[in-house]
């Protein structure tokens, strides 16, 4: 965030100040100094991405809301060493927003931002409006009403143009393939499987090495799946597996990244209430679970990178507290980005 060759943190927190996290930049005995994104903003706050959203060379924050509240972007300030962030609204829509990612949906060169709702409401897309600033007025992704949990964008089809996949809670997930017009952008959509699990989230990676990618799932009290593609450009689908059978945590959050630097993605999962696992790819497309420690927690969001440039991918992941929180949505979502 700063520019420091360290990777920092940002953290979306729920009804209270969303605050990010600046790496002390010393391999041996990291730590993080926090500050707030902004003071006076106390939404209740679901998902958090991070992006050049101004083509500056700083990353910017992007978070998604709940409750009937806008969901807001905040630009960098570009000080690496005083850093601050300027807010606005993406829009003035107040959907109940649970996940937010940012990509180039329309091949511009900046980012646009692809939000999740829920509640039985349609999920949007909002196109930057580039060197003006700001962002266009949301568009439908498709006319879906699902309970939508979260959303992942990447190119599926490998067209050229980003794609993007939504988890749904009680629901089949869905992919929408873009019709690659960058002036009058729209999604056709399709089920990734007949699986209509109590899915939380949701990640997009190449798991067999094939050219493709595949999407992997963060499932509540269920088994958690991944789903892999059938190269076919024309007439894509999947075919669901499960990363671990006897694996049936409540899982909230799911990433994707090679842990052991083998070559092939490797999966993490923040569970509630139970033990955080990491599944280690066997290049078989089978996978061997471990738990990233014991620790406890009501763990609902997790993020890969390399905290501490030792070459080896690193995990962060954020917890929420019921003594303190009542809510089942007071959560912590967390996004681990470069500086």
């Amino acid at each position: 965030m700063n520019n420091d060759g360290f990777l920092d943190i940002a953290v979306a927190n729920w009804g209270q100040v969303n605050r990010y996290y600046l790496s002390n930049g010393n391999s041996v005995s990291l730590a993080y100094t926090g500050a707030d994104i902004s003071s006076s903003d106390t939404q209740y706050s679901t998902s958090i991405a991070l992006g050049d959203l101004n083509n500056d060379g700083f990353l910017d924050i992007a978070i998604a809301n709940s409750g009937a509240q806008r969901n807001k972007y905040y630009l960098s300030n570009g000080n690496s060493v005083s850093l601050a962030y300027t807010g606005a609204d993406i829009s003035s829509d107040t959907q109940s927003s649970l996940s937010i990612a940012l990509g180039d949906l329309n091949n511009d060169g900046f980012l646009d931002i692809a939000v999740a709702n829920s509640s039985g409401q349609v999920n949007k897309y909002y196109l930057s409006n580039g060197a003006v600033g700001g962002y266009a007025a949301g568009v439908n992704i498709s006319g879906d009403t699902d309970t939508s949990a979260s959303i992942a964008l990447g190119d599926l089809n490998n067209d050229g143009f980003l794609d993007i996949a939504v988890a749904n809670s009680g629901q089949v997930n869905k992919y929408y393939l873009s019709n690659r017009n960058a002036f009058a952008l729209e999604y056709a959509g399709y089920d990734i499987s007949a699986d209509s699990q109590s899915s939380k989230s949701i990640a997009l990676g190449d798991l067999n090495n094939d050219g493709f990618l595949d999407i992997a799932v963060a499932n509540y009290n269920q088994v958690n799946k991944y789903y892999l593609s059938n190269r076919n450009a024309s007439a894509l689908a999947y075919t669901g597996a499960e990363i671990s059978s006897s694996d049936t945590q409540n899982s909230y959050s799911i990433a994707l990244g090679d842990l052991n630097n083998d070559g092939f993605l490797d999966i993490a999962v923040a569970n509630e209430g139970d033990g955080n696992k990491y599944y280690l790819n066997n290049n078989t497309l089978s996978f061997t679970g471990a738990e990233i420690s014991s620790d406890l927690q009501n763990s609902t969001s997790i993020a890969l990178g390399d905290l501490n440039n030792d070459g080896f991918l690193d995990i962060a992941v954020a917890n929420w507290k019921p003594s303190l929180f009542k809510s089942p949505r007071a959560m912590e979502m967390l996004s681990c980005m470069s500086s």
